[in-house]
């Protein structure tokens, strides 16, 4: 569609310099939204290492979850 208004009026190229302009705004926003997703990933997984204790949680509270599942083991063994 943008190749289609570069061969017009001086109107579709107003058009044509507007759309250009929202795709770039729109991929900024894009770039900023992934950073903030990013650091907050970041921000959660050093919240979990500081309340749990635990060493490496990349990946996403799995370690915790695995510590639940040997407690319900040994609690299971131990009946």
């Amino acid at each position: 569609m943008i190749q289609s208004l570069t061969s017009g009026h001086s109107r579709d190229k107003k058009l044509l310099q507007e759309a250009q302009q929202m795709l770039a705004d729109s991929r900024v926003k894009i770039e900023f939204l992934k950073l903030r997703i990013l650091k907050i990933k970041q921000n959660k997984q050093l919240h979990q290492q500081q309340v749990t204790g635990v060493g490496d949680t990349s990946s996403n509270g799995d370690t915790q979850v695995k510590g639940e599942w040997v407690e319900h083991l040994h609690w299971t063994v131990r009946r």
